[in-house]
């Protein structure tokens, strides 16, 4: 008898696996937050810092500041997709995009596992010396999801004052009074599923915030001399006499707006080719003001708007060419701009002394001629190449950033007077201020005024993984840094031959010229790491040490290159100058009889020897 079998297709039932690279083998220091921790963790900022402060290392305080491992924060690596997500002009609190409207870069939302490294030993991470912060945004699968949210918050879901006050205008009596008027709300939504079933997924968010808080001027605690009533007089001074309202100084201001979208597809092109590509961006503005108190009466036209754009994108290509070969490519961008504008009309930014106190008022002066944008590239490649005992990695990762800058602080006038009778009356101020251009005049026709300069960071690095047993590993690599400044700074004649023969007298100039950046540095990184499990107790020792080079603030490198800002700093009196309400005929050199060449403002100036911070770390 014969036996035919006979083909036959059957349809298994899915089997759907989670992994989490949480428990991948590691030597170091680093800790993993995940996206179960995400969504249990409480968190009113909805931002990094209520995230990181969970690493024991970390230090997190008022405006975002995350310090980590003893270093100050401006010296972490911040990253969302492995896309530079750095401060790039080095003044933010945070340290991140956008960081000086005090708004989060991403949406904790679109967060699906944060990457906290402080001492990984494995030298394809680098270029800082704090901490390593590693945002990874959710991705899409077969199953479609979605999600929305709703925030909000106002005075009403705030408690009262936890001292009673007295009421004003009543003596004796006390209350508990809730907050002045204010609001808080966030709102988004995000989905993700499959574009085409086990071959490219997506994954979409778009979020807005918008945030008020008041800012109210308590009259009764300022000690200056003025009465409100003075004030007020004052205010409509300034409305008659110059056509300019200078806001209100009992309201202060502060509001936030913001816009965020991310964007991510995931395609598994092959069992050998995975593809990543991800989008994000975000625009946040904040309105703000100086904070009023006993010695400080600001009027409200006196603040600023800051308007912070990013756009960042990643694209990576994972290639599995062998079971024991692997390579990873990751290529990175991100644009970032930042222009700061004043409030209201613009008009010259006027202090008043009054007793112990100032009034001040007038557009803010660093706002007048204040823009920055900047592009940063990066290249990440990493070859793995496993054997039965070791597994090594080589690579490289390339850091192109290019900036332009311009800051011109007084540029529309700075008057100080010694009363406000003195003001009311026309007297002659005590001080006037102003910075200048010494090549060309900034108006609101110019389109490029930048200073523009570069930083080019390359890195080379070998790492080898070896397994000696099932309860020893080791790990050693070594990283090589290279940076540089390609664009050369303006050269100071006078001051190469002339001034430097003379400070060099009193002070050591450690070979620093006008006209030189810093020369390329190189920097190496060895590092050693050792893993030993004592499986008997059920304890594991981990330990090592190495050194991390890391990043400067690029608003030092941006001084050396700003070397065409003139400044005048002056007593009118003696030269015979009045208040000048018209902030484009401010005076300048020629108007004021003052030889250009002897207001040249500062020069900065940067040693030969001059490198980037590195520490020595070990741990155990």
């Amino acid at each position: 008898m014969d036996f035919i079998l006979q083909k036959k297709i059957v349809a298994l039932q899915e089997i759907v696996m989670n992994v989490s690279n949480i428990s991948r083998n590691t030597v170091g220091m680093e800790t993993s937050i995940t996206e179960s921790t995400l969504q249990s963790l409480p968190t009113i900022s909805r931002g990094f810092q209520d995230l990181v402060r969970l690493i024991p290392q970390a230090k997190v305080t008022g405006g975002g500041v995350m310090a980590l491992a003893g270093q100050g924060n401006r010296f972490n690596a911040f990253f969302i997709d492995g896309a530079n997500n750095n401060d790039i002009q080095g003044i933010a609190a945070n340290g991140t995009n956008g960081g000086q409207t005090g708004a989060p870069p991403v949406s904790v939302e679109a967060i699906e596992e944060i990457q906290v490294l402080l001492a990984p030993y494995d030298v394809q991470f680098g270029n800082f010396t704090g901490g390593s912060i590693n945002a990874i945004t959710r991705s899409g699968s077969n199953e479609n999801k979605a999600s929305a949210w709703y925030y909000f918050r106002n005075e009403n879901l705030a408690g009262r004052a936890t001292q009673p006050v007295e009421t004003p205008g009543n003596p004796g009596v006390f209350s508990r009074p809730r907050l002045p008027a204010f609001y808080n709300q966030t709102f988004g939504i995000w989905n993700s599923g499959a574009l085409v079933r086990n071959k490219v997924f997506y994954f979409a968010l778009i979020e807005k915030q918008s945030e008020s808080r008041p800012r109210p001027f308590n009259m009764s605690e300022y000690r200056g001399n003025s009465t409100q009533q003075q004030l007020f007089a004052l205010s409509d001074s300034i409305k008659n006499k110059y056509n300019y309202d200078p806001g209100s100084f009992l309201e202060g201001i502060d509001e936030l707006t913001t816009t965020r979208v991310n964007l991510k597809i995931d395609w598994n092109a092959s069992i050998k080719d995975k593809f990543m590509l991800s989008y994000r961006y975000n625009y946040t503005e904040r309105i703000s003001q100086g904070v009023a108190g006993a010695t400080l009466v600001f009027f409200q036209n006196i603040g600023f708007t800051v308007p912070a754009r990013t756009h960042a994108a990643s694209f990576e290509w994972k290639r599995f060419l062998k079971k024991e070969m692997n390579n990873r490519l990751l290529l990175t961008f991100t644009n970032q701009l930042d222009n700061r504008k004043w409030m209201g009309q613009l008009f010259p930014r006027v202090s008043i002394a009054d007793g112990s106190g100032f009034i001040t008022f007038g557009s803010e002066a660093n706002s007048g001629v204040s823009a920055f944008k900047a592009n940063d590239i990066t290249l990440f490649d990493a070859f793995k190449i496993i054997t039965n005992q070791h597994v090594f990695t080589i690579g490289l990762d390339v850091n192109y950033s290019k900036f332009d800058n311009r800051s011109i602080p007084n540029y529309y006038g700075n008057y100080q007077f010694r009363n406000l009778n003195d003001f009311l009356n026309g007297a002659f101020p005590i001080r006037f201020q102003r910075s200048f251009l010494t090549t060309e005049e900034p108006n609101s026709k110019h389109a490029d005024l930048g200073v523009k300069f570069s930083t080019l960071r390359s890195s080379s690095f070998i790492n080898d993984e070896i397994r000696l047993s099932a309860k020893l590993k080791l790990n050693w690599g070594l990283r090589l840094d290279i940076h540089s400044m390609p664009a050369k700074p303006k050269k100071d004649a006078f001051f190469n031959d002339t001034a430097i023969s003379i400070i060099s007298r009193y002070y050591d100039l450690e070979g620093a010229s006008s006209g030189e950046a810093m020369r390329p540095q190189w920097a190496f990184s060895p590092r050693l790491g050792v893993d030993y499990k004592l499986t008997r107790y059920g304890i594991n020792i981990r330990g090592g040490a190495g050194i991390f080079v890391g990043h400067i603030v690029n608003v030092w490198t941006y001084n050396v290159y700003n070397n065409g800002i003139g400044s005048i700093d002056i007593n009118p009196q003696q030269l015979g100058l009045k208040f000048i309400a018209d902030p484009y005929d401010q005076p300048t050199p020629q108007s004021l009889n003052i030889d250009p060449s002897n207001l040249k403002g500062e020069l900065n100036i940067m040693a030969k020897r001059f490198k980037y911070p590195s520490v020595f770390r070990s741990t155990i």
